[in-house]
Formats: C-alpha cells, structure tokens, sequence
C-alpha cells in the first residue's frame, strides 16, 4: 500500500492502479506529512515537499530511502528570506540531504543548482537528464553510476556503461514526444525512483528487469 501527499489531495493506493481518495485538500504541508507517515498500512509514502513548507515547518521526516529534486525555480521574490536563485536551491537542497546512506538521491542534471547539490550527500547518486549527451551524465555512468536520459524519441537508462531502451516516448499518454519539459522531467525521475525502488542494489551495483520497469510504468501514469 502507498500512501500519496502531493498538492491537492491525499490518497492510499492498493495497487498503483487502485486510489482511495481520503482527504481532499493542500496536503504538501507538515500536517498531511504526519498523517501519512503514521498511517500503519502504508509500505511506502511518496511526499510532495514544496519550498514554503521547508521553509515554514521543515521536511516532516529525518531521512528517506529515495530523495527527489526535479528544478530550481525563480521562488525567491514570494519569500522575505531568500534573495535569489541561489538561495533557492539551499534550501531545496535538504531534500537531498536528507536521504540515508543507503539510499538514493535523484537530481536533475540539467539544472546546475540541482546538479551542485551531489557534493552534499551522504545517500548514492542517480541523475536524469532531457540530453543523453550531457557531460555530467556521461561523467558519472562511466564511473559505474546510474543516469535515465532522452535519446532521440526514447527513455533510456545508463549504467554501468551499458544502455537500455526503456520507452518510446509517444507510447507515454501525459508526455510524448511534444510534452512539456517539466513534465518530462517528472517522468524521467519517476522511471529513476522505480529503478531503484523496485530493482535491488547491492555494494552500489543495481539491477533491475526492463520489463518490470515497463510494467511499473505503465501502472504508475
């Protein structure tokens, strides 16, 4: 069973493709975080953790598994504390700090205030990227590291030096191949945490069936 906290509704889910709708709502703030962590029938709890509630009330949790960070925006004017872009991202940056040492910390590698954060974790890297070609990426799948990119019209995952075509993306409903960038993003990230949540890693190595990323996939949207 998981439990979900994002924006504007809370719900537990079965199966990834069965919702009870709870609680309708602004469910990103500290209060729904509590309720959802201390529901005892749920597995595993997927936290939206927005700027101001960091900002306001903190995380709500001492660590996780799998941490997050998708982009750094131009938040700063609507909060008296931060300054600029670079403030921003700090703050943002204890989501992925916040990750235990066993666990797993995906960044976006196309946004270097995202990318900046990798020298601060405690938890393994995994990076995502719009561009297979990305520098940053290529640095670190070399080193044995794990990165979900776009290659032509494909989603691909990169490990170890080795490729796998995961997903045509007009074969994906909410992106395709005109999708919005921050929606790609989404899901680019998405297909990370299911690699590492759903394949096993052990010493660092992670493995994982391209078949049952598929169908965890096509479950999640």
């Amino acid at each position: 069973r998981r439990g979900v906290s994002p924006h504007s509704f809370r719900f537990i889910s079965l199966k990834c493709y069965l919702y009870s709708l709870l609680i309708k709502g602004d469910m990103a703030r500290l209060e729904s975080t509590a309720i959802t962590l201390g529901d005892r029938s749920i597995d595993c709890a997927v936290l939206e953790v927005p700027l101001e509630t960091i900002l306001d009330e903190g995380l709500g949790y001492e660590s996780a598994d799998c941490g997050i960070v998708l982009n750094v925006d131009d938040e700063a004017k609507e909060f008296d504390e931060l300054r600029n872009l670079e403030d921003v991202a700090y703050a943002k940056s204890v989501v992925a700090e916040q990750v235990h040492d066993e666990g797993f910390t995906i960044l976006n590698a196309d946004c270097d205030l995202v990318l900046a954060m990798r020298e601060r974790l405690y938890s393994q890297l995994v990076l995502f990227s719009r561009n297979d070609r990305n520098p940053a990426v290529k640095e670190h799948t070399d080193g044995g590291g794990l990165a979900v990119t776009v290659d032509g019209d494909y989603i691909i995952i990169r490990h170890d030096r080795q490729r796998t075509d995961l997903v045509h993306l007009d074969d994906i409903p909410l992106c395709g191949r005109d999708g919005e960038g921050h929606l790609l993003d989404a899901l680019l990230a998405t297909v990370a945490a299911l690699c590492v949540i759903d394949g096993r890693a052990e010493d660092g190595v992670i493995s994982f069936s391209a078949d049952e990323l598929r169908e965890s996939l096509a479950s999640a949207l």
